[in-house]
């Protein structure tokens, strides 16, 4: 079960399940995971469980450095990264690239999940 921290700017947006998705580095998170959300530090102490999910899907996605988005081995277009923008939490297309300017032309992972359920 992977663990899966999530920034305070997205914390209401995961729990009121707004926000269903999360863009990573790595290769480590697989379609079926049972993914254990968290905020908080990375030490066990102080932590805050916020719950789980399972990933419905995990695809391959890489931000160009000008500013083009492939994912599944396909360009996608402005309407379409606009989705993918909202969907991951930011406001635009801008926000979300300026936001992974560290990860460009780097393959990364786009997990998906449905419902988070509580834990305690």
């Amino acid at each position: 079960m992977p663990l899966l921290s999530i920034k305070k700017r997205f914390i209401d947006d995961v729990i009121s399940g707004k926000k269903k998705q999360t863009i990573r580095t790595g290769q480590r998170y697989k379609e079926g995971d049972v993914l254990k959300m968290w905020y908080g530090p990375y030490k066990a102490h102080g932590r805050v469980k916020i719950g789980e999910a399972i990933a419905i899907s995990v695809d391959r996605i890489i931000f160009w450095e000008d500013g083009d988005a492939i994912l599944r081995g396909r360009i996608l277009n402005e309407f379409e990264k606009a989705a993918l923008a909202r969907g991951d939490g930011f406001k635009n297309t801008k926000e979300m690239i300026d936001y992974f300017t560290k990860e460009v032309n780097k393959e990364l992972q786009l997990i998906k999940w449905d419902e988070i359920k509580k834990v305690e």
